[in-house]
């Protein structure tokens, strides 16, 4: 696609099992680090590149006879079990569980694409050119390609313009309210997980869940709201001619 990711090379296994992948190395500097130093305009300009690229890849060509109603449907119960489980507890989990019970017939139909898996700023890099770089596809699946919106907590605390700017980018700024109903529902969904998934890691992951579903709560307003607070639906405008 002429896009600045990592080529496959070559493909194995060691004779203990394990595989390997050899990718060529993609030069540039972690994003994270580099879009809080650069001005509006660019920082969603570089989101707006984001959502083009992966549109594209949503693109890819798959060939699958499950449906993401089938995947949802099984996925809900053991998340919502394992959370109630759980020996820690966010206080509003009681409100993510509703919210995901009440909305989940929303994403039941999507359809089925290639995904990259885990796209938010943590696996991207910027050339000193300021190019767009696009790493790490080791969780690349197939899913609803909406899923992809899902780790947008990692961009936002960074750079809410950036993830403003990919998902204009990605709707070619005419972005459907079925995709705010859609993304609300993921964030709730993920805060279920995200905790059960962080105790088997340890005290300083649990408090960065924790954290996460308290910054989710808040940018959902509880989730009375389907648009968080953080996106900025007149920067498309503002930036349109530039």
């Amino acid at each position: 696609m002429g896009y600045n990711t990592p080529i496959p090379y070559e493909f194995g296994k060691f004779d203990d099992g394990r595989v390997y992948m050899l990718l060529s190395w993609i030069e540039g500097q972690d994003a994270e680090d580099i879009l809080p130093t650069l001005d509006e305009k660019t920082q969603y300009e570089l989101g707006n590149e984001a959502g083009k690229i992966l549109k594209r890849l949503h693109e890819i060509p798959i060939i699958t006879n499950i449906t993401w109603q089938k995947v949802y449907q099984n996925k809900i119960p053991r998340k919502i079990q394992a959370a109630k489980e759980a020996k820690i507890k966010h206080n509003h989990l009681d409100i993510f569980i509703d919210y995901v019970l009440e909305h989940m017939h929303i994403a039941q139909n999507n359809t089925m694409k290639f995904q990259h898996g885990d796209y938010h700023i943590g696996n991207m890099v910027i050339t000193n050119d300021l190019k767009l770089g696009i790493i790490d596809f080791d969780k690349m699946d197939v899913a609803d390609p909406l899923d992809d919106f899902k780790p947008f907590v990692w961009t936002v605390n960074k750079s809410s313009v950036f993830e403003t700017g990919l998902i204009d980018g990605y709707y070619d700024n005419n972005v459907p309210e079925e995709f705010f109903k859609t993304l609300a529902l993921y964030a709730a969904e993920s805060c279920i997980g995200h905790i059960p998934w962080a105790i088997t890691f340890g005290d300083e992951e649990v408090k960065i869940a924790l954290e996460v579903a308290d910054k989710v709560y808040e940018w959902y307003k509880g989730f009375s709201i389907n648009i968080p607070i953080w996106y900025d639906s007149t920067l498309k405008e503002k930036y349109k001619n530039d």
